[in-house]
């Protein structure tokens, strides 16, 4: 008779195979792998999961200095609800903090779709601001998608119900006439041309200043000078005016124009002249309700002739001045009206002639016909957006189009200037294919790509050269949902009913519920277990600390939240069911925020409607004292000796268990591929042994015997090990089975 041979299982990072036949397995993957992790190489433990974000922040407010339950949503009054699930949550930086300061400040943003309102925690600070954006309209189907960029956020309601606005907040340092700066301002996202606008000629000294009674938001006037002596003037011409407001430095409004022509043609001596401007500080239109405005432009044009020229450019708080030139005349004061000229009478840069080198079209990057430049009326958004190349694309959206008309374009994607964050002019449209019965979900960049996903197909869009193409097509791979996709440093992931997918930069995206085996991919996950498993309100997130990759199956109900996880460094799965909570009843898109965390929140069903801040906690986190919290689940193990018999006398477990009770009932084994778990009628013919083994409290490894009453006659065992029951974390370093192979006895 042979002697006896240990069998030995340490290593674990192959994670769940639950496709393949369990006997076909390699030795270090497993038919199941629930609650455990396997991101360290040779050893399983108990994998983290949910904790308590409010308390982890206090914890850090206290250690820097700020005193009080800081971020406690509930402590704050941050209640709401989480309708739109999948929705709410973002993270992002700025370079002035909550008071306006200098001084970086870290944000996190959460939505509240009951009151149309995003409540924002400023870290630095450290306090909630209820309502820092206040209510975007009256729609109640409020789900938030957030870009930004250039010190400012935008807000725009993928479901654009109701009258709901995008919406603009960011810092503005910039004074209007001499008044203070508006500091922290929300405002709706429109790039609004001059509402009101009148031109009158005049032919007064440029020290007299005369006004209409009436008020209107801008008046210009084009003085002229007589002089007898003068040769023949370009002036000497019929002359119509246009204005426009330029927001933020460099986005430029549509033109306005005014109907009154000025005619010089009569006048015999004109020599010279100049524009004056006066702006109406009653109604405040640029003080207080365009308080992005940052300049007001002059444009004029000879009747007959296409191209509108710029004449004056009027800075809200240094004045006006010539094209591009760096004197100035400050603004003055009479009788509320704020006004100033681009040039006087008594300077040499006086106005001989009109300016023709700079028009319209050149100075706004788009013609003077376009019919809207921003997506911002309302009921009006878009449902998804992302910066490149310093250029806003902007997807599915709602909007005014270039024919007139209000029209929701589900395959649409307008494109930005660069430098320009919120204009979208409605000639520059891209549409990689049309009335296809899909509508764009989600655009994400990654590299010098951009990813249209829509609900069954993937585009690659190519924006590397001057101009964007459709490098690749990839069918089956769109997403349901927003949220169903997330970046990683690896790819961007996304998850559908095929499977759990990660596009890398180039190539065809790849699914990882298939592990790359000697560069032949070979399938982990059934798409069978697959399938009962996937809903099409899927969530995906990565934890950057364990470089593991978590998809939730459900966001939008009270029922419990089971969770897949994958790990890149191991390429490999586990599962973790109720891994977010069976209390919540929605949850909010996942985010990566300061500490390189991965974090999302949820509301209870309980009043009040605590909004609860939640984060993924590496440590183990013991299970609940539930059955088969914890379950691992070997391959039908053959020793590598298929068709003989072998004597199993024993199996060894090298161990630590945090559990206050001893695990005494944690072992079953299955023999012959039955899949049959028990521990106690265990046999092949005649033998009817037990299975006896405790795994007590050990805080350092320790190695517990499971011993069979006699030992049992098979050709194959697989081995569960649960928590039996009771709360514990749980590590194995090594599993060790002790057989005799007998030669001489075939299964066949």
């Amino acid at each position: 008779m042979s002697d006896k041979l240990i069998w030995s299982i340490d290593k674990f990072d192959g994670g769940i195979n639950n496709h393949a036949d369990p006997r076909d397995l390699p030795v270090n993957q497993f038919v199941k792998l629930t609650k455990v992790a396997v991101h360290r190489f040779g050893k399983l433990e108990t994998l983290g999961g949910e904790a308590n974000l409010e308390a982890l922040e206090d914890k850090r407010s206290a250690a820097w200095g700020i005193s009080g339950n800081q971020f406690d949503s509930g402590d704050n009054g941050i209640t709401g609800s989480l309708t739109t699930a999948g929705a709410g949550l973002f993270a992002f930086a700025t370079d002035r903090n909550a008071a306006g300061t200098l001084s970086k400040e870290e944000w996190l943003l959460m939505s509240d779709p009951t009151t149309r309102t995003v409540d924002a925690f400023a870290y630095q600070t450290g306090a909630w601001q209820a309502g820092w954006i206040s209510a975007v309209g009256n729609g109640t189907s409020f789900a938030p998608r957030y870009l930004y960029a250039n010190g400012a956020i935008r807000v725009s309601d993928s479901n654009r119900s109701g009258t709901n606005v995008v919406q603009w907040k960011g810092y503005i340092d910039k004074t209007r006439f001499g008044g203070s700066a508006p500091g922290w301002t929300q405002v709706a996202n429109t790039l609004t041309a001059p509402s009101s606008f009148i031109v009158r000629g005049a032919n007064t000294p440029d020290s007299a200043v005369s006004f209409q009674a009436s008020p209107v938001n801008i008046e210009v006037i084009l003085d002229t000078y007589n002089d007898a002596t003068a040769i023949e003037s370009e002036w000497k011409k019929q002359w119509e005016f246009a204005g426009s407001y330029l927001y933020d430095g460099n986005q430029e409004s549509l033109l306005t124009t005014s109907s009154t022509v000025i005619d010089l043609t009569a006048e015999e001596t004109i020599s010279k002249a100049w524009v004056k401007i006066a702006v109406d500080d009653v109604d405040g239109e640029c003080f207080t309700t365009f308080k992005r405005v940052s300049h007001i432009k002059i444009y004029m044009r000879e009747v007959g002739t296409k191209d509108w020229l710029l004449q004056a450019i009027f800075d809200v708080t240094d004045g006006g001045g010539l094209p591009y030139e760096d004197s100035v005349l400050g603004w003055s004061n009479v009788s509320d009206y704020q006004w100033s000229a681009n040039t006087v009478s008594t300077t040499t840069k006086y106005m001989i002639r009109p300016i023709d080198k700079y028009d319209y079209e050149f100075e706004a990057g788009h013609p003077a016909s376009v019919k809207s430049v921003d997506i911002a009326g309302s009921g009006m958004g878009w449902k998804t957006a992302v910066i490149a190349n310093r250029k806003i694309y902007a997807g599915n959206v709602r909007r005014l189009t270039e024919d007139g008309v209000t029209k929701t374009e589900h395959d649409a994607i307008y494109v930005g200037l660069p430098g320009q964050y919120d204009k979208l002019p409605s000639n520059r449209r891209l549409e990689t294919v049309g009335s296809d019965g899909e509508e764009i979900v989600r655009l994400m960049l990654y590299k010098d790509k951009i990813l249209e996903f829509k609900d069954k197909t993937l585009r690659i869009i190519n924006i590397s050269g001057e101009f964007e193409f459709v490098e690749d097509t990839f069918y089956n791979c769109g997403i349901s949902r927003w949220e169903a996709a997330f970046e990683t440093p690896f790819g961007i992931a996304f998850a559908n009913r095929l499977g759990t997918f990660l596009y890398r930069g180039e190539g065809e995206p790849i699914n990882l519920l298939k592990r790359n085996v000697n560069d032949k991919y070979e399938r982990t996950i059934s798409l069978v277990d697959w399938n009962a498993f996937y809903t099409n309100s899927v969530t995906v997130g990565y934890n950057p600390t364990q470089d593991q990759l978590v998809v939730l199956r459900l966001s939008n109900s009270s029922a419990a939240k089971h969770c897949y996880i994958y790990t890149f460094s191991s390429q490999s799965w586990v599962y973790s069911p109720n891994a977010l909570g069976s209390a919540a009843s929605y949850h909010s898109n996942f985010i990566t925020d300061r500490n390189n965390g991965l974090v999302w929140a949820y509301i209870t069903t309980a009043a009040p409607t605590v909004i609860n801040f939640r984060y993924w906690e590496d440590a183990p986190i013991a299970c609940g004292a539930t059955a088969n919290a914890i379950e691992i689940e070997t391959k039908d193990i053959d020793f590598e000796l298929p068709g003989i018999y072998k004597y199993i006398y024993e199996i060894k477990v090298l161990y630590k268990s945090t559990a206050a009770t001893s695990l005494t009932n944690n072992m079953t084994i299955s023999i012959n591929g039955e899949n049959s778990f028990k521990a106690t009628t265990i046999g092949n013919h005649s033998e009817s042994a037990s299975l006896t083994g405790t795994m007590a409290q050990k805080t350092s490894w320790d190695t517990v015997v499971y011993t069979l009453s006699t030992p049992i006659l098979a050709e194959s065992i697989a081995i569960n090990v649960d928590n039996d029951s009771v709360a514990t974390t749980l590590s194995i370093n090594e599993i060790k089975i002790v057989y005799r192979p007998l030669p001489e006895y075939r299964a066949d």
